[in-house]
């Protein structure tokens, strides 16, 4: 009798552990992930959640750091998961050895339950060819501003990419002439987007060529899809050159073939 107990009481003990490897630790990690929350590190002044469907700023910074890993991406490069830390204004990887290293300002992390896709930009990013100016002309043109050339747009990329997924590339544009239209009267940044060849502007700042030195630059950031909709969202910088370091960051959702701003310096 006392041996057909302990056999009952050894097999509803193996039963227990398979419920709890089986059943136990799959329900734990999926409530886990269902609480998880929406992150996003961009460079060094941005750092971002996504809460009641918006993105705000984060208020707890340390705990969100403290208590998530993070996917971490230079200039679109997919760098590993990290534990992520930020000191004397230096955003620093550790991974499991604890061992550092020191990122750029053009450093991106995600924290995420659901899959947060990044492009690598270096991919897909290009200077402007003859074809692209006549786009470039045409903004100048609507903002009253002088035609102008390959070598005075000093800030001149170009994003080829599907933004919309209708397995046709848009072009995505941020052009300025701060380094080399001194000689003009006017000082000009645009990000504009191009989709079967309609523009639509999205940032712009001119200002008189005495205020040069108030004048943004936008260089672009990342692209991303952050709800898997493939839809592609994209972040911008919004510098002043002469400060030396970039002032906010700024995000585009795409909705009904238009850009629109999803979060903002301001915000």
């Amino acid at each position: 009798m006392k041996k057909s107990y302990k056999i009952l009481i050894a097999i509803i003990l193996i039963y227990a552990v398979i419920m709890i490897i089986f059943v136990g630790i799959p329900a734990i990690r999926k409530n886990n992930n269902e609480k998880k929350g929406t992150y996003l590190l961009v460079g060094n002044v941005s750092r971002w959640e996504y809460v009641n469907n918006t993105w705000q700023s984060i208020t707890d910074i340390n705990s969100v750091l403290s208590n998530n890993l993070f996917k971490c991406y230079d200039d679109g490069n997919y760098l590993g998961e990290f534990e992520v830390q930020y000191y004397n204004d230096i955003w620093y990887l550790f991974d499991k050895n604890n061992d550092s290293r020191k990122l750029s300002s053009s450093f991106l992390a995600t924290s995420s339950a659901k899959e947060i896709e990044v492009i690598d930009l270096n991919n897909i990013m290009t200077n402007l060819d003859q074809v692209d100016l006549s786009y470039v002309n045409k903004v100048l043109e609507d903002n009253s501003l002088p035609s102008a050339t390959l070598t005075t747009l000093g800030l001149q990329n170009k994003i080829t990419f599907d933004f919309d997924g209708d397995k046709q590339e848009e072009m995505l544009y941020t052009i300025s002439n701060w380094y080399d239209g001194q000689s003009q009267d006017k000082i000009y940044s645009f990000v504009f987007y191009v989709d079967n060849n309609n523009i639509q502007i999205l940032r712009e700042d001119i200002v008189d060529k005495i205020d040069m030195y108030d004048n943004h630059q936008y260089p672009i950031v990342a692209i991303l899809d952050t709800n898997n909709d493939h839809k592609y969202e994209f972040i911008i910088s919004e510098d002043k050159l002469m400060q030396g370091m970039e002032q906010c960051h700024i995000m585009y959702q795409l909705k009904k073939g238009q850009f629109n701003i999803i979060k903002s310096c301001d915000e």
